[in-house]
């Protein structure tokens, strides 16, 4: 399977969440970085991820992952294309 880019996520920083538009199992997620600090907020090969917890809800049809990384250093923000 080819690697994609996502586009349209939300990063809400107060509650450690990315917020991803699809359904994203977490065998299929590879790697999420800050492209702007170069920091590894989620890779599947690195142990210290493993509290990483990726859920879908069927309502909004977004794919929530919660992260062990604290993502108080970035900025709530939205990121569409």
């Amino acid at each position: 399977m080819a690697k994609k880019r996502v586009y349209g996520y939300t990063i809400d920083a107060e509650n450690n969440y990315i917020r991803i538009p699809d359904n994203i199992h977490k065998e299929r997620l590879l790697l999420i970085t800050d492209v702007d600090t170069g920091k590894i907020i989620y890779n599947f090969a690195d142990t210290a991820f493993i509290s990483t917890d990726v859920s879908y809800n069927d309502e909004t049809e977004y794919t929530i992952i919660t992260t062990s990384v604290d993502l108080s250093i970035l900025v709530d923000t939205s990121f569409t294309d």
